[in-house]
């Protein structure tokens, strides 16, 4: 049994079912807030010295905000996390998915200390979406309500516009790092493995095809007419003096030449 499983047996009954879902809800109930008093967005950003002072809740209130504030991508948003933790719950159960959200909001949290990015819970979800992805690659999203897309592109845009935003604003390294964390310790082992597997049946692989190759050559191939044991089964050859192949048929007519 894993440590993980231990820790399931003994504290599973603690898991909050549906975590993610709260966390939809909260940001929806949020924009609501942050629409009617929008002072109350300063409140639950990630600020080092607010939080050094006192206000500890910014230590995670910061995932709870919209990552939009239109009111089409903020209802998109609460329903794509509706998914996100049912598929997630699927695979790994309600335990697993709190410690996987709890530990992704202690590694952000370190990264939002190191870097000075006030907003960074876009890097949390990021990571449960890139696990959504890694369980079902090729699980579609009506984008727009219209264009179907695959969780595999979904995820792959994602990181990409991750990477274009670290080459627009370095400082953004140890953010989107630490807010990986979570990730990497779950799915960095199985890449690893499954790349290594797939290393060694790709060998497998042109070894066998190799050792096909090698059994497609002839054995015997005259010299003199070019006929090959393959195509000419019943047809005898012999090794000359100098090391070369020379049929039955090639040879008699040499001895009947020199007689």
């Amino acid at each position: 049994m894993s440590v993980i499983d231990k820790l399931e047996a003994r504290f599973g009954h603690f898991a909050i079912p549906g975590l993610i879902r709260v966390f939809a809800l909260a940001q929806l109930l949020n924009w609501l807030l942050i629409m009617l008093v929008p002072d109350y967005l300063a409140l639950l950003v990630f600020d080092r010295e607010a939080i050094l002072s006192g206000e500890v809740w910014r230590l995670f209130s910061y995932a709870l905000l919209p990552g939009s504030f239109g009111i089409i991508w903020v209802l998109f948003g609460v329903f794509f996390m509706w998914m996100l933790n049912d598929g997630l719950e699927a695979e790994w159960g309600a335990f697993k998915v709190n410690l996987y959200i709890l530990s992704g909001l202690f590694f952000s949290a370190i990264g939002g200390f190191l870097s000075p990015i006030p907003d960074h819970g876009w890097i949390l979800w990021s990571s449960v979406l890139f696990a959504f992805a890694s369980y079902y690659p090729n699980h579609e999203i009506m984008l727009y309500m219209i264009v179907p897309l695959k969780m595999k592109w979904v995820a792959a845009l994602t990181a990409g516009a991750m990477f274009f935003q670290l080459l627009g604003n370095p400082e953004l390294r140890l953010a989107i790092v630490f807010g990986l964390i979570n990730f990497f310790i779950v799915f960095l082992p199985g890449f690893i493995k499954n790349a290594g597997r797939k290393a060694a049946t790709n060998s497998r692989r042109m070894k066998f095809q190799a050792a096909q190759l090698d059994e497609s050559e002839a054995l015997h191939t005259c010299s003199v007419c070019g006929k090959t044991s393959n195509d000419h089964p019943s047809l005898g050859f012999r090794v000359t003096a100098d090391g070369d192949d020379i049929c039955d048929e090639c040879r008699a007519q040499k001895l009947l030449s020199k007689g």
